[in-house]
């Protein structure tokens, strides 16, 4: 469903909107609690501080490869700071951000707030507290294109299969009393206004890839050894997605590359190919929605040491969703005396990952072509093998 570039707005006022009261404890995700989430955000946007706050965490999630994120454990324990931030937290604490400050202040100062039934003092820490234990963040698709001062609506990933959700702005009344619009969003929207997105971050634990400039061959793209050998290393140099496999309300999209092979592989008999055992390489690359089409670049190695006794490797693309562990069980092809034997290996994976593409690739093929511009279904590879030589002057 495509919504026009105007929000559609439907009045609502806060004593208008009801929900339950906060559950104790960590939070359950099957009781509404992202849109509640979302509805007491809404509150707090007017807050310039605030809005400096959450910008400046998502844009540092991005430099560190992450997505456009906040968690609320940094709200709480490491304000203004993104995913990636790497710290011990101090005796005592960051002290309180402006976030952490406005949703205490609305939580146990707004007994008539909507969903929030407020107990008693302390109620609007303990909770955030609560939250800060969650998967729960707050996601800003497209902030590079805030202005600055522009207020975001605020939503939430509703988990259904529509690529449009109602979310929430603060307004004000002839008289000055705050209101809560009711608003439908969708990603057209996104793109040219604030929308901040309530969901859930189960990738955190992740290191993803950074981008990384290209080294040309004749730049030092080939190497020198001390001992006269030829080693030859696969090295993926760049990376572009083609679509985006969630809804937008998800986030972005999260790429895992999973490389099957024998490094170093020199048996010479049969005997000697039980001293070697198959590796897997993987890591992960986070595509924001703003990047589909654009080439990320990489320049990282998948095979450090592809012998020419190496027929083939296991190549596997999917795209993060989670669910149950399983895995694909395949085979790479290895030469020992001209003959060609296969070693069998398990590539894990989820059961709800979408899997981009996955089979075997030939050392004939990757020696052939450097595998430049490469279509594996929906993304772009530019896949190099790459010789470190001996040089005679070292």
């Amino acid at each position: 469903m495509l919504l026009s570039a105007a929000i559609l707005l439907m009045s609502v006022s806060c004593e208008k909107e009801t929900a339950g009261v906060w559950p104790d404890g960590r939070p359950s995700y099957d009781d509404g609690i992202l849109e509640e989430v979302a509805v007491f955000l809404s509150d707090v946007v007017s807050d310039s501080e605030v809005l400096d706050e959450v910008h400046s965490a998502v844009t540092e999630s991005y430099e560190c490869g992450y997505d456009e994120e906040y968690l609320f454990s940094n709200v709480v324990n490491c304000p203004g700071r993104g995913t990636g931030f790497r710290s011990v937290k101090a005796e005592g604490g960051y002290g309180e951000g402006a976030l952490f400050r406005s949703l205490v202040s609305t939580l146990d100062g707004r007994t008539g707030f909507p969903g929030v039934h407020v107990k008693s003092a302390g109620t609007g820490k303990a909770f955030l507290d609560s939250l800060a234990s969650s998967d729960i963040q707050i996601y800003w698709p497209y902030s590079e294109n805030w202005d600055g001062a522009s207020l975001p609506v605020v939503t939430f990933d509703h988990g259904l299969d529509k690529d449009w959700n109602y979310g929430f702005i603060l307004r004000k009344d002839a008289s000055g009393e705050k209101l809560v619009s009711r608003v439908l969003v969708d990603e057209a929207y996104a793109k040219e206004h604030p929308v901040w997105v309530v969901n859930l971050n189960k990738d955190r634990s992740y290191v993803p890839l950074k981008p990384s400039r290209y080294v040309p061959k004749d730049d030092g793209g080939n190497l020198q050894t001390k001992t006269g050998e030829t080693i030859y290393s696969l090295m993926l140099r760049s990376f572009t997605a083609l679509k985006n496999y969630d809804c937008w309300l998800a986030g972005a999209s999260e790429y895992f590359i999973k490389v099957g092979a024998v490094e170093n592989f020199t048996a010479s008999t049969e005997a000697e190919m039980e001293l070697f055992s198959p590796t897997i390489t993987d890591f992960y690359i986070v595509v924001r929605r703003g990047e589909v089409g654009e080439p990320k670049e990489v320049n990282t190695i998948m095979v450090s040491d592809w012998t020419l006794q190496m027929s083939s490797i296991a190549f596997m693309i999917i795209e993060d969703d989670g669910g149950k562990q399983t895995s694909w069980d395949t085979e790479i092809i290895v030469k020992v005396n001209s003959k060609s034997y296969g070693i069998t290996m398990s590539i894990p994976l989820n059961t709800k990952d979408d899997i981009v593409w996955r089979g075997s690739l030939s050392s004939r093929y990757l020696f052939a072509t450097d595998a430049s511009h490469s279509k594996f279904n929906d993304v772009l590879l530019d896949i190099e093998i790459v010789e470190t030589y001996n040089n005679s002057d070292w």
